[in-house]
């Protein structure tokens, strides 16, 4: 059975070394966009072994949302670096150590799943997702516009819900699930399944 899972990080730096202070990771079905299950964690900074925050992230942070960042860091951050990574390491495997039909989807092949498999690396954990099941959503929302003839930013802000808080990881991987699956029906030609998303939000 075909597990998807989509994944979006807050962090403290853009390397393959960046700081992780937020795991927002989603079972959804993609056909439909149901949400299935969910794994939310974020974390107490002063947990994370050998920390260095890179300034530009910093500074990025301080002038798009620094109450956001503020509320997360100091208030949420409560849970274990070393067992946050252990919790979802146990969450995906309640489907099958590394198995072939689970898939983790992140926003860019160069960002959140890359720097959650090198803090797998970087702490001797077993990172849980087989090695050629890593999918890119960027890639898929491009293809979409190869077959649509739309703009990137035109899928992006059917789905765009000015209510909601960006860059919290949770809202992040919702509202990434919503044009996932769409995009995935517009290329399968579902588009009974694809109006139904749009109309709904779901």
């Amino acid at each position: 059975m075909r597990h998807d899972v989509m994944i979006d990080l807050e962090t403290l730096g853009t390397g393959v070394h960046a700081p992780i202070f937020q795991i927002s990771a989603v079972l959804f079905d993609i056909k439909t966009g149901k949400i299935l299950e969910e794994f939310q964690r974020v974390i107490d900074i002063n947990t994370i072994p050998n920390i260095k925050i890179e300034t530009e992230t910093l500074k990025w942070w301080l002038k798009t949302n620094p109450t956001l960042m503020a509320d997360l860091i100091v208030k949420q951050g409560t849970f274990d670096y070393l067992e946050s990574l252990d919790m979802f390491a146990g969450w995906i495997k309640c489907w099958g150590v590394q198995s072939k039909e689970t898939f983790l989807w992140g926003n860019g092949e160069n960002f959140d799943n890359v720097i959650l498999r090198q803090a797998f690396v970087d702490n001797n954990m077993t990172y849980p997702i087989r090695y050629d099941c890593d999918r890119d959503l960027r890639t898929l929302v491009d293809m979409t516009c190869m077959k649509t003839g739309m703009f990137e930013k035109e899928i992006r802000n059917i789905f765009t819900d000015s209510t909601v808080q960006a860059h919290d990881a949770r809202n992040d991987t919702l509202y990434q699930i919503r044009y996932a699956s769409w995009c995935y029906n517009m290329l399968t030609n579902n588009d009974m399944v694809s109006t139904k998303v749009i109309r709904s939000g779901v």
